[in-house]
C-alpha cells in the first residue's frame, strides 16, 4: 500500500506540532494557546464544509477524569480557542448516576464558543419517539438550536440496523429533525467494516464514525475507506491511539481506559510488557499522525486537562526523528523509516505482535505469559 509521503508528513506533523496535538491522544493541552484556525482543515465529505483536521472527544477520556462542569467547559473552549473546532459528544457520555456529564459541559462552553465550533452528538435510541426525545434533550443540554452532525451511536448488530432504519425507526426522526434544519448532517458509528458497509448502503449517510487506526483491525482503511472516498462520505476517526493502550503509560497493568465506568474492567485493564517499550515504537503523535494521512475528516483525541497559557505556538518539530531513536532493525520499529516517513503497510502491527499480541478480528488479545489471558473490547466514546 503506499506510503504517506515525506510532503505529507511534513505538513500535518508541522501543523499538529504547533498546536500541541501531537502531545499525545490522552495528555493535557499544555501548549501555548495558538490563534484559532492554527490547525488545518479538511472538507467535511462533499457538504462543501470544512472542518478542522483534529476533533476533541467527548467520551470517557473527558467526562470522567476532568473534576468538574467548568473545568470541563474551560477545556472546550480552550481546543476551540486553539482551532480544534470539531467537538465530538453523545446522549449518554457519562457515568451511571450523570449520564448527561458530556453533553452538559460542552453545552456550558457553546454559551460562547458555539458559532466556532462544528458539534456533533449522537442518540442511542433506536426507535423513532425515542430518538425525538434524546435529540430534544440533547438539544437542550448543549444549549444550542442546531446539531452540525447527528449520528446513530454505535450499530452493534443487523438487528439494530434493521430497527433504525425501520418504518418507525430512528432514522426517520433524524430525517425529521434534518428536513427541518435542526441538524446539517446525519450518519452513523459502527466497529464492523462488513456493517458499516450494509449500513451505509440503506442510509444513505453524510457522514460515518469509525475507529481506525494504525493496527488495522478491524480493517476499515481497504474495506470501508475507499467507498466512503468514492460517496463523498466523511469519516469521524476514533481510537487512533487503541483507546491509549499503545501508550508508554499503559506499562504495568494498571491503565484503565474507561476509568469508573468501566462494566468490564477485566476486558480493559491490560497493557504491554514493559519490555515492549525498550525500543523504537510508534509515538502518540505518530499514530495520530497516520490517521490523518487517510482519507477521513478529522481525527478525535481525548484530552483531560486544560492549561491556561499565553504565547505563540510551540514551533513544529523537525519531521526527522532524533538519531538516539531512528531504529529500523527492530521488528518493534518497522512501521518508521529512517526519515520518519510513516509507513502504511505496518506501522504498529509489528510492534504488537513483537509485544507479545496476536491481532483478531475482534480487537487485540494478549498472550498469556503466566497470567490468564484478557482481551480489549472497543468502545465508541
Amino acid at each position: 500500500m503506499t506510503r504517506i509521503t515525506r510532503r505529507a508528513f511534513i505538513e500535518t506533523a508541522a501543523a499538529a506540532a504547533g498546536t500541541s496535538l501531537v502531545a499525545s491522544a490522552v495528555w493535557p493541552l499544555d501548549s501555548p494557546v495558538a490563534a484559532a484556525g492554527a490547525i488545518p482543515t479538511r472538507p467535511f465529505g462533499k457538504s462543501g464544509v470544512r472542518v478542522s483536521i483534529a476533533g476533541l472527544g467527548g467520551g470517557g477520556r473527558f467526562f470522567e477524569p476532568v473534576p468538574t462542569d467548568e473545568a470541563g467547559a474551560e477545556l472546550v473552549r480552550q481546543a476551540i480557542d486553539r482551532g480544534i473546532t470539531f467537538i465530538e459528544t453523545c446522549a449518554n457520555y457519562g457515568p451511571k448516576e450523570d449520564a448527561n456529564r458530556s453533553e452538559r459541559r460542552i453545552g456550558l462552553a457553546m454559551k460562547t464558543h458555539r458559532a466556532k465550533a462544528f458539534l456533533e452528538t449522537k442518540t442511542d435510541q433506536r426507535d423513532y419517539d425515542g430518538a425525538m426525545r434524546e435529540m430534544e434533550r440533547s438539544l437542550k443540554l448543549l444549549a444550542t438550536d442546531r446539531i452540525d452532525l447527528m449520528l446513530h451511536h454505535f450499530i452493534g448488530s443487523a438487528k439494530d440496523l434493521d430497527l433504525i432504519a425501520g418504518p418507525n425507526g430512528a432514522e426517520r426522526a433524524i430525517r425529521k429533525l434534518t428536513d427541518e434544519k435542526v441538524i446539517r448532517f446525519r450518519g452513523f458509528s459502527c466497529h464492523d467494516p462488513k456493517l458499516t458497509r450494509e449500513a451505509i448502503a440503506r442510509l444513505g449517510p453524510d457522514a460515518i464514525q469509525a475507529p481506525i487506526n494504525a493496527t488495522r483491525n478491524p480493517d476499515f482503511e481497504q474495506e470501508v475507506l475507499p467507498l466512503t472516498k468514492a460517496q463523498g462520505i466523511a469519516v469521524v476517526v476514533m481510537k487512533a491511539v487503541g483507546h491509549g493502550f499503545f501508550l508508554k503509560g499503559a506499562v504495568g497493568g494498571a491503565f484503565d481506559s474507561r476509568f469508573k465506568t468501566d462494566k468490564n474492567p477485566e476486558l480493559h485493564r491490560y497493557a504491554p510488557p514493559e519490555k515492549a517499550f525498550e525500543s523504537r515504537v510508534p509515538t502518540p503523535a505518530e499514530f495520530l499522525r497516520y490517521a490523518m494521512s487517510l482519507p477521513v475528516a478529522t481525527v478525535l483525541a481525548g484530552w483531560t486537562r486544560p492549561r491556561r497559557s499565553t504565547g505563540s505556538p510551540a514551533r513544529p518539530r523537525p519531521s526527522r526523528p532524533p538519531r538516539a531513536r531512528r531504529r529500523t532493525t527492530s521488528t518493534r520499529g518497522r512501521g518508521c523509516s529512517r526519515d520518519g516517513v510513516l509507513d502504511r503497510e505496518n506501522l504498529a502491527g509489528d510492534w504488537l505482535q513483537a509485544a507479545g499480541y496476536r491481532l483478531q478480528a475482534t480487537g487485540y488479545r494478549r498472550r498469556a505469559t503466566g497470567d490468564r489471558e484478557v482481551a480489549h473490547v472497543p468502545h465508541d466514546c
